[in-house]
């Protein structure tokens, strides 16, 4: 399971780094697949969600469930999934990178959100710990404070999928990166709970990206 979860961590990873990129065709851009079930789909609407400019301003106030600090400014983009009635906005640096992005139904049920970090010491390799070496403590109170997260963007999630559990942490000294995922129950639905959470010095947590279609 920790092999798939890392795979999965990747591809979110990846999604996370570049902005929603304009298809030639409207049609032609494809979040989900079609026919199947994903278990974003099954979560209880949030807001009704009518244009594209109301979907640019439900993305703005979606920022603060990621941080305090203002809303980055840059390019903004945004892209519709005709396939299943989606938003995907993103705000990019110069080079394309992109610093929040978020994907969201027109019910306003979240799929993806995250935030850029721009600490080189996050892909430090040299700082991966084994799971079982995070203080079981520390994992506890952490994941408490993640569940009230989770809950609180995607109500009714948790219920879905199996416990969470964390598959890779790197330890910084300052911070602990910790990669999250939980598979569903019914393995007739669709992408998995993946999160990426800091812990702080001072025991607060973070949350960096958080997605229910694992690759996005």
């Amino acid at each position: 399971m920790k092999k798939v979860f890392a795979i999965l961590l990747c591809l979110v990873l990846a999604l996370s780094f570049a902005c929603p990129v304009i298809a030639e065709e409207e049609d032609d851009y494809m979040w989900s697949e079609p026919g199947l079930k994903y278990i974003a789909s099954l979560l209880a609407p949030q807001k009704e969600i009518h244009n594209e400019q109301e979907a640019e301003a439900y993305a703005d106030s979606l920022w603060p469930l990621l941080t305090e600090d203002p809303l980055p400014e840059g390019n903004r983009e945004m892209e519709i999934d005709q396939h299943d009635n989606s938003y995907h906005f993103g705000i990019c640096n110069a080079d394309g990178m992109a610093l929040y992005n978020v994907s969201f139904l027109s019910n306003g049920v979240i799929q993806q959100i995250s935030r850029r970090d721009t600490d080189p010491r996050r892909f430090d390799d040299s700082a991966l710990k084994k799971p079982s070496e995070l203080d079981p403590e520390t994992w506890e109170q952490a994941k408490a404070k993640i569940t009230e997260w989770v809950e609180k963007v995607s109500p009714g999630v948790l219920a879905l999928v199996n416990p969470m559990e964390v598959y890779s942490v790197r330890d910084i000294g300052d911070r602990l990166y910790l990669y999250i995922g939980a598979l569903p129950l019914d393995t007739e639905n669709h992408g998995s709970l993946n999160i990426v959470a800091i812990i702080f010095e001072d025991g607060s947590v973070g949350i960096l990206d958080y997605s229910l279609y694992g690759a996005g």
